[in-house]
């Protein structure tokens, strides 16, 4: 991912890299206000494996738990990043 390319997705969502919340392994994630975060996977990660993931989170008893669980909102692929939005987790 260059930074072309971030900044180009990035702009899309009405972000910038200020909106940076943490850089992992994985993901790079980016502050959507209080109810949102936007996360961008720059080739580690494929559009199967988040689809699987968002499945994996939908399908646990959310009520039966006493910890917050991420929940996949959406995911879109971008060249050669993918994105997904999910509900933002307390604390972070």
């Amino acid at each position: 991912m260059t930074t072309a390319q971030k900044n180009a997705t990035l702009q899309k969502y009405g972000l910038s890299t200020n909106d940076l919340i943490h850089k992992g392994m994985e993901a790079e994630v980016y502050s959507m206000g209080t109810a949102a975060v936007l996360k961008l996977y720059p080739g580690a990660i494929d559009l199967q494996h988040l689809t699987t993931l968002q499945k994996f989170y939908a399908s646990l008893p959310r009520s039966a738990l006493s910890y917050s669980v991420p929940e996949i909102q959406t995911i879109a692929v971008e060249g050669d990043i993918c994105i997904s939005t999910e509900r933002r987790l307390a604390g972070v």
